[in-house]
């Protein structure tokens, strides 16, 4: 069963019937392991490809619930999507999802 942080906890509990959230999920699997006699191009797109087709039943899901892809990131096997609240533990529930957490913004320190 995936987890989840507890800030996405805190978000949960102050949330109401007919919320939405914005969370990350972590796409569980490991990434393919590129062929390293392909140009480097080659690779990266074979890598995305891979994800996307990983990817697919996760996005479904969140379709099927009502949710909205937002965006993904083959690179970090994440996507990033908007689901009702009453409809986050079906994620978690979910054997294609390995972590679900809020989104975060990255800074330079």
């Amino acid at each position: 069963m995936p987890k989840f942080s507890p800030q996405l906890e805190d978000r949960l509990r102050g949330s109401k019937p007919g919320d939405t959230i914005e969370v990350v999920l972590e796409v569980a699997g490991e990434p393919a392991h590129a062929d390293l006699s392909k140009p480097r191009a080659q690779r990266m797109q074979s890598m995305q490809s891979d994800f996307d087709t990983e990817s697919t039943g996760v996005k479904k899901l969140v379709e099927n619930m009502g949710g909205q892809i937002l965006g993904d990131s083959w690179l970090g096997r994440a996507l990033k999507v908007r689901v009702p609240v009453d409809r986050i533990y079906d994620l978690l529930d979910s054997g294609d999802v390995h972590l679900v957490d809020v989104p975060r913004q990255i800074t330079r320190g």
